[in-house]
């Protein structure tokens, strides 16, 4: 368990100048004008550095001088890099996002400080302040936030040492300030404040089974198609019939986009009789036109309704009349992965609404990247890991390892003979 937290200082007027001062160590330490931006930076800066490394806090207050560079510099150019680095197809991708969350603490708490101050207790601080920022109130959203895990914050810590090792090699620090940074080791399983989330694994065909009929129909295409292929969400989205090979008995499914490619790695998906059979009715469309599409969707949804209507067409609505003339949102032409994940989560949501109408257990919550894990366990089981590592497109057999579950029921019968 980590530590006790000590106690805090306040955040204190001194009357006779105005200034804003903190006690700690029978010392007072002044901050600057009270209530300005400034003393109230460097209030939180020392209160995060006094959690962080309680015994080691020496309080920094300097200015930076006027030759020295500034962490909040050193962030704006960094972002500048970012958003040219983070591209493709002419569109920023999910990791500039990460990027800017990481390095937002950093700012508040350090942005006026020098460069040269920011060394591995701030770093730690910094730390700190992310595992305990959803604590914090947000007036953006309603919702409580949710806590960082331990895997994010080292994760995002690990991006605001790459911002300093960027600066580095852009010779705007010097080399001896990401040295310093990297001597902070990320958080140990058990010993921080930070939650452990479960890893991702697979999710049984049954749970699959039963959500299916509480999905559009194109959408559980995709479902289908994707457990049998392992192609990774945004692999199936993308799919379109002009990237698909069909001269030979098993198909080739060569995608223009995917996680890997700017590594110079080039992505094929085998497609065999079964995924073929659910894959053909949505080839019959012009070439460069997506497979899946939400507006197809939608389409076939209203279909649907109005066969089933049985209201007189001479009352209530007619179809078309009560559609919104220019509505805010229009269905797109293929799928993102976070709607196509979104589909699938309020799917379960209904299934589990009938089950426990009807006394059943509920379903639990599965993600389609489960399915690719679905995929590679199967596949191990029948074959073996290099068979997942082929499929799965994966660069090393360690990362194959991640997503294919081991072969318990040989784990058994090899105890059961040897034991």
């Amino acid at each position: 368990m980590p530590a006790k937290a000590p106690r805090l200082p306040k955040y204190s007027l001194h009357k006779g100048s105005g200034q804003a001062y903190v006690t700690h160590g029978g010392k007072r330490h002044y901050l600057g004008v009270h209530g300005s931006e400034e003393s109230i930076e460097r209030y939180q800066r020392f209160v995060g550095e006094l959690v962080a490394a309680p015994s080691t806090t020496k309080a920094k207050h300097a200015s930076p001088s006027i030759n020295e560079i500034s962490v909040a510099e050193v962030l704006l150019a960094y972002g500048t890099h970012a958003e040219a680095y983070y591209q493709k197809n002419g569109t920023a991708t999910g990791q500039l996002a990460i990027v800017k969350a990481a390095l937002r603490p950093v700012r508040i708490l350090y942005g006026r400080a020098p460069a040269s101050d920011f060394g591995p207790t701030a770093l730690k601080a910094v730390r700190q302040w992310m595992i305990e920022d959803h604590k914090r109130p947000s007036k953006k959203k309603k919702r409580p936030k949710a806590p960082l895990c331990r895997n994010e914050v080292n994760r995002r810590v690990r991006i605001i040492k790459g911002c300093f090792k960027w600066a580095v090699s852009e010779e705007l620090i010097p080399i001896s300030i990401y040295q310093a940074l990297t001597t902070v080791d990320g958080l140990r399983k058990g010993r921080t404040e930070a939650p452990d989330h479960a890893a991702v694994g697979a999710v049984e065909d049954s749970v699959v089974d039963a959500t299916l009929p509480y999905l559009p129909e194109i959408v559980g295409s995709m479902i289908r198609f994707q457990r049998l292929t392992g192609a990774r969400p945004g692999e199936v989205c993308c799919l379109r019939p002009i990237d698909v090979d069909r001269s030979e008995e098993v198909w080739v499914y060569t995608p223009s986009s995917h996680k890997t490619e700017h590594h110079d790695r080039t992505r094929t998906i085998f497609i065999g009789p079964k995924a073929q059979a659910i894959l053909t009715p949505f080839l019959l469309r012009p070439a460069e036109s997506y497979c899946f599409s939400p507006d197809e969707a939608v389409r076939r949804q209203r279909e649907k309704r109005h066969e089933a209507r049985t209201t007189p067409m001479s009352c209530g609505n007619r179809p078309g009349n009560n559609r919104v003339r220019k509505p805010k949102r229009k269905p797109r032409d293929r799928y993102r992965k976070d709607a196509y994940g979104n589909v699938v989560r309020r799917a379960i949501q209904k299934a589990n609404l009938d089950r426990e109408k009807a006394g059943l257990e509920p379903l639990p919550r599965w993600t389609p990247n489960m399915l690719r894990h679905s995929a590679a366990t199967e596949i191990r089981k029948q074959f073996d890991l290099e068979a997942v590592q082929s499929i799965l497109g994966h660069a090393s057999m360690n990362t194959s390892e991640i997503y294919a579950e081991k072969n318990m029921d040989l784990a058994r019968s090899v105890a059961l003979r040897i034991g």
